[in-house]
């Protein structure tokens, strides 16, 4: 079971483990890895259009967005829940929010 909870500062290190995984990496928009310092200011500016990817009492990932223009989701799983549906079910539950938020 897959449920979505707000990103706060207890996640901060959680957030950038995930950020350093160099199977995510590579589809980022900047493949670099983050020091330290630049994610926790990264983290000050998304934290709160962001969520924590839980799944069987287990955080395994992180879901935000960037509205512009266009609505951009970023969607980072744990290696070792990959390919299982987590992520789809993440962005269904994260899109249905969203829905609800702007509608």
């Amino acid at each position: 079971m897959v449920h979505l909870t707000n990103a706060r500062w207890r996640h901060l290190w959680f957030t950038w483990t995930l950020a350093r995984d160099p199977g995510s990496r590579r589809w980022y928009l900047n493949p670099r890895v983050p020091g330290f310092w630049e994610h926790v200011r990264w983290f000050w500016r998304k934290r709160r259009t962001m969520w924590i990817v839980c799944a069987h009492g287990k955080r395994v990932g992180m879901i935000h967005y960037t509205r512009t223009p266009r609505t951009e989701i970023s969607v980072v799983i744990d290696p070792g829940y990959r390919g299982r549906g987590t992520g789809t079910e993440a962005i269904r539950q994260a899109t249905a929010r969203l829905t609800r938020v702007w509608a």
